[in-house]
Formats: C-alpha cells, sequence, structure tokens
C-alpha cells in the first residue's frame, strides 16, 4: 500500500505555527495588561515680553504620568541658568486633588517641588516667571518618582510610534499572509492525497484484474487438460 507523505509535514508546520501565534499573544497580553507608572515632563515653547528695560520670559513645563499606575513621591527641580532667578510661579492641576510643595535645601538653599504622588493620566501644567529672555534649550529639569526617572517628550516619540505602527501592520501582513499559505498548501496537501488515494485504487484494480486474468487462464489450462485426458481414456478404453 502507497504512504502518504506530506500529513506529518503540515501538522509539524500548523503545530509550529500555532505556538508562534500563541507566543505572540502571550507576550502582548502581557505587555498591554502589565501595570507601570511611566512619568514624563515636556517643556512647552518659551512665552517672551519685551518693553524698554524689562525682559521677561514665561517658562511652561508639562508634567504628565502617562502610564496605567500611579507615581509615588514625585520631585522636580529646574534651572534657567546660574544667575536666573524664578520671579513667580503657578501651577494648573488636572485635579484639584493634587498636591504640590514646595521645598528649600537646607543645605544648597535651592527649591524643588515635591508632588505625594500622581495617578495615571494626570497631569500639572508648572509656569515660571522670569526676569531674563530664557531660551528653550537652556531649560533644564530634573524630574523623578518613586523608582521611575522622568523622561522627556519629545518629537522623537512620534517617530517611535510610526515605527511601532508600521512593524504592527508588518506583522499583521505577515500573519495573513502566513494564513493564506496555510490554507493553499493544506488545499495542495488535500489534493495530493485525493491523487495518491486514486493512484492506490488503479493500482489495486489492476492487480486485482491481472489475479483474475490469471486465475481464468489456469482455469482454462486446467479445462483443456481435463478434456485431453478424457480424450485418451477414451481412446484407451
Amino acid at each position: 500500500m502507497l504512504k502518504k507523505p506530506g500529513t506529518i509535514r503540515a501538522l509539524v508546520t500548523g503545530a509550529i505555527i500555532s505556538s508562534s501565534f500563541a507566543l505572540i499573544g502571550t507576550l502582548t497580553n502581557f505587555y498591554i495588561t502589565k501595570k507601570e507608572p511611566t512619568l514624563k515632563y515636556e517643556i512647552l515653547p518659551v512665552s517672551y515680553y519685551k518693553a524698554d528695560s524689562v525682559r521677561l520670559s514665561i517658562v511652561n513645563i508639562r508634567i504628565v504620568n502617562e502610564g496605567n499606575k500611579e507615581c509615588e513621591n514625585i520631585s522636580f527641580v529646574t534651572n534657567f541658568g546660574e544667575t536666573l532667578k524664578t520671579t513667580d510661579y503657578n501651577f494648573q492641576k488636572s485635579s484639584e486633588a493634587i498636591t504640590i510643595i514646595k521645598v528649600i535645601d537646607s543645605a544648597t538653599r535651592k527649591a524643588y517641588y515635591s508632588i505625594p504622588y500622581l495617578n495615571p493620566k494626570e497631569q500639572i501644567v508648572c509656569s515660571f516667571l522670569l526676569n531674563a529672555i530664557v531660551e528653550r534649550k537652556n531649560v533644564v529639569v530634573d524630574l523623578r518618582s518613586k523608582g521611575n526617572n522622568g523622561v522627556e517628550i519629545n518629537n522623537d516619540e512620534n517617530q517611535i510610534t510610526s515605527a511601532v505602527f508600521f512593524g504592527t501592520m508588518a506583522m499583521l501582513t505577515l500573519a495573513v499572509g502566513l494564513i493564506v499559505f496555510i490554507i493553499f498548501h493544506q488545499r495542495k496537501v488535500i489534493r495530493y492525497q485525493s491523487y495518491l488515494q486514486r493512484i492506490e485504487h488503479e493500482s489495486l484494480l489492476m492487480i486485482f484484474q491481472k489475479h483474475q486474468l490469471d486465475y481464468e487462464k489456469e482455469m482454462e489450462g486446467i479445462r483443456n487438460a481435463n478434456i485431453d485426458w478424457n480424450a485418451r481414456l477414451g481412446t484407451i478404453g
């Protein structure tokens, strides 16, 4: 009997592809459901005011928790230059429950700001008034929380987002391509198995017909031999 090649190979290929998709789905679900804080800040465009000898700058810094878990023990320090000092400041909070505390370091006499916690998607816009012209590139922010350092938001994130989008589309295209390949491969295997079954059936039929023909020839030979022997015995008798 003829064997049916391709079945084991198709099963192994299907198992490998199924395992790969299961692994990708597990990792994706892990990263989506993983809870962690993401503390970020953004230095907004600086506003200027010039009139005679008056030079003023307003620097706005946005602090946001873009993660899915609260940030705890947040502190940040701003630096606009060695000789520049803040004339006034103001905070715009997304929730009135957010607490901001100004702390003076006893050793350095420098001020820093403390926030007990920031819930996911909550944000603060810090506005600082300076009695000089300050360029955005000279603004330095040191932001950190419990187990998490603040990261500046910049235009590179848009490029990363685009890269993630195109990467995701490429993965989806690959997945669709694999599915289409599996479907056509399975159809090809089924057609090949049907072909083998037809060949096997035809081969068995040919073998049966050959045996039948040989049997008929053998029986005809036996009949002819019996007739010949009967004729001889009749002659002798």
